[in-house]
């Protein structure tokens, strides 16, 4: 079910890119003259049109993949208003789809980007149950240092079996990163660092640790990533390797390079940098704790709307009355 859900987001995603080519004409003038000096004119292009980026990230012993579009649906010279569908894959443990609301403004002064966002993801779990949640973030892009936090709520019950209970977990995650001034004209590398912390509302121990990512764009539409956490249990594995590919929904324009500075895309681009979020509904998987009450019939009589008769007891065996999950009493001889 899921898997068609995933499905119908990436079909949508493509129809609404097909409405935004069609809308292209409308694309507002950047009234802008190339110069030496990209950074003298970065923060005065406007805001992009939109693109769709797909992207895969490989660990020690799990997969993930994930397809996203930035789809504006106001903009402006500064102001940009995108939706943002998202579908996740990762192979044999689960699927999750995405929607979200991203609003962010470009200052033009200091080149800073502001942005709120809000999303409403839904997964199927390897346990085949189906979790939902709703998430807001803020963020702060600049050209030399991006700071992220998210929060995540869950809206559905926990879902319980005979034997286990599985629940979406709330939390919070946030890191802080800082762009490498080295690379800044060939292929622009930031570093990340964060820390994530998640608890279930039932039974169990909360989660939470350290994070750290690498990301560097090698080419204005091919971004490669890095990333480690201290927690296998949470992320699946400590560490993963992936590539992203950005497809902007006017593609036949080129990736819009500045050639006066090698390889560095106007600033404004970054209006539609992918929201980093965790890409998954966290659930929490524990047995479920079950009481019971065992009583030694020879001892203490066991309160019941029927006399409890003591069976027949052999000389190295003891018998004890319980009470079942139905609450009915039954009879447990342990033998030595």
């Amino acid at each position: 079910m899921m898997r068609t859900q995933t499905v119908e987001v990436v079909i949508a995603s493509l129809c609404l890119w097909v409405m935004g080519a069609a809308v292209r004409a409308d694309e507002p003038s950047t009234g802008t003259t190339p110069a030496a000096n990209p950074v003298a004119m970065a923060d005065y292009a406007a805001v992009p049109i939109g693109r769709i980026t797909a992207g895969g990230s490989f660990g020690e012993d799990r997969e993930v993949y994930q397809l996203d579009a930035m789809i504006p649906v106001l903009r402006s010279q500064t102001v940009g208003l995108f939706l943002n569908p998202r579908g996740v894959e990762v192979p044999d443990k689960g699927q999750e789809a995405s929607l979200g609301l991203v609003a962010r403004h470009l200052l033009e002064g200091p080149s800073v980007i502001l942005g709120i966002n809000g999303y409403y993801d839904a997964a199927k779990t390897e346990a085949d149950n189906t979790f939902e949640q709703a998430g807001v973030g803020v963020e702060v892009l600049s050209r030399w240092v991006d700071v992220r936090a998210n929060y995540y709520n869950p809206v559905t019950d926990p879902q319980m079996t005979e034997t286990t209970m599985e629940e979406a977990l709330k939390g919070w995650d946030a890191e802080v990163g800082v762009w490498l001034p080295y690379l800044s004209r060939t292929a622009p590398t930031a570093v990340y660092a964060g820390y994530y912390a998640f608890n279930p509302d039932g039974a169990g121990g909360d989660i939470d640790g350290f994070k750290a990512r690498v990301e560097s764009r090698v080419h204005p539409n091919i971004t490669l990533d890095a990333e480690w956490y201290d927690d296998k249990d949470y992320a699946g594995t400590e560490y993963y390797v992936g590539v992203r590919l950005h497809i902007p929904l006017d593609f036949w324009k080129g990736a819009r390079m500045h050639r006066g500075a090698g390889r560095v895309p106007l600033f404004s681009s970054r209006m539609l940098d992918p929201v980093h979020r965790d890409v998954r509904v966290r659930a929490f998987e524990s047995k479920r704790a079950v009481k019971e009450l065992i009583v030694p019939v020879r001892n203490e009589p066991v309160a019941s709307a029927e006399p409890v008769v003591p069976a027949r007891v052999p000389e190295n065996c003891q018998t004890y009355a319980t009470l079942d999950e139905n609450g009915d009493v039954i009879y447990i001889q342990v033998c030595e």
